[in-house]
Parts: C-alpha cells; structure tokens; sequence
C-alpha cells in the first residue's frame, strides 16, 4: 500500500453545507447563499484558521433529498433546513450557526432528538468563549474568499517567508563568489596585459567564464565579454 501524508485540520465549531445538484433548486440559488455565508463569515472573523468556533461553510452536490430547497444541513448537530431564502440563511446564520439555537420554522428532520444534540465542541474542548461582532449590515466587498482558498492564501504567505530566508542566506553567500569572481577576471585582464608587455602582438582568447575574447595588438589592449 503507498503510504500518503496524514492531513492535518484545525478545530472548529459548526459546518453548514448547502445542497446546490440543482434538483430541489435552481443552483444559482445555493450558489448565492453560499456566497452571503462566506460574507457573514467574514465579517464576523468566523472564517479564521485560527479560531476555533471557525464556521466551515460548504456547497454539497446532492443531500439526497431532492425538492423543497434550497435544502440545508448544519453538523454536528444534525439539523436539516428546507425553502432557505437568503433572509431564512440569515436566520440561521446568526441563531444557529452563532448562537447555537436552530431555527425551528425552517426545519424539516433532525438527526438527533430536540434538545439531545451534540455538545459544542469548542466547550466541550474548553476553548475560549465565543465573542461574536455587532450584526450589521454587510458592506460592498470583493469576492469572499472560500476556505481553500482561506488555506491556500495563508500557505502562500509561509511559503512567501521560506522563500526571502532563502534569498537572504544565497545572498550572504554569494558576496564571497563574487569576490572569487572578481579575482579571476583580474587574473585574466593582468594575462592579457603582460602578453602586450612580452610581445606587443595580437592575441584573442576567452577570459575568464565569461566566454569573451580579448584583443591586443601595437601597444592598445581591449577586454570583450567582462561584464
């Protein structure tokens, strides 16, 4: 069997996931209330690595259940949403997904009885307490980003640092090539100049890696190719 890496997760809280197959609704629907969730994510720093009541919102192609939609899931708890329009999204965004309060009048199936859920696991781990931003509404911005590219953008700045260490230390090292470098090259240019001294003929040869040639003839001496 070929041995692959273990993956690695840091913790979160809830995950919400989004049916958008485009059988129980159109996609374009799921699409655009995935969208708003990435957005109140951001706003309310929920989409941090970092923290651990982090809320992992996801676009799922088919939940199996196939009309009422736009349908919608949230886990652990296990509580499933039916006709979710942006503004039900917000209601359980805010009271669900913060708040830790399912949104009865869109809900159709749990998978645990009421009030027998999951313990949150942030509690549960003993993590620090949720401290949630003013709700509000949300700003004009770009584009949210989702949680791959939320990983991949913070990888990119790790690998953005191990590539300026790596600079630095080829930097530090190669002053003393240079300082080599410069030294053939005087050897070469101090050949050339004795062959005018010995001979005054003409000469052309390569000097030192650079590949170029150097001329000398009736007393005038010129170096090509040192840069």
């Amino acid at each position: 069997m070929v041995e692959e890496s273990v993956p690695n997760m840091r913790h979160y809280g809830r995950q919400l996931f989004i049916c958008n197959h485009g059988d129980c609704a159109p996609a374009e629907e799921a699409e655009r209330l995935h969208r708003l969730a990435l957005a109140r994510n951001r706003q309310q720093g929920l989409n941090k690595l970092r923290n651990p009541h982090r809320i992992k919102c996801t676009l799922a192609d088919c939940l199996g259940v196939c009309q009422g939609g736009p349908i919608a899931v949230v886990y652990p708890d296990g509580t499933w949403y039916h006709g979710v329009d942006e503004a039900g999204l917000e209601r359980i965004y805010r009271e669900h997904l913060i708040g830790g309060k399912p949104v009865e009048a869109l809900i159709f199936h749990r998978h645990y009885p009421e009030g027998e859920e999951p313990a949150y696991a942030p509690d549960v781990r003993g993590d620090e307490a949720l401290d949630p931003v003013a709700w509000g509404p949300l700003r004009e911005e770009a584009e949210p980003e989702t949680d791959r590219e939320a990983v991949e953008r913070e990888e990119e700045a790790a690998a953005q640092l191990r590539r300026m260490a790596a600079r630095r230390a080829r930097k530090k090292k190669g002053l003393g090539r240079c300082d080599r470098g410069d030294a053939r090259a005087g050897n070469a240019v101090g050949w050339y100049l004795r062959r005018i001294s010995d001979g005054g003929g003409e000469a052309i040869g390569p000097v030192g890696d650079g590949g170029g040639a150097g001329r000398v003839g009736g007393g005038v001496g010129s170096v090509a190719g040192c840069d």
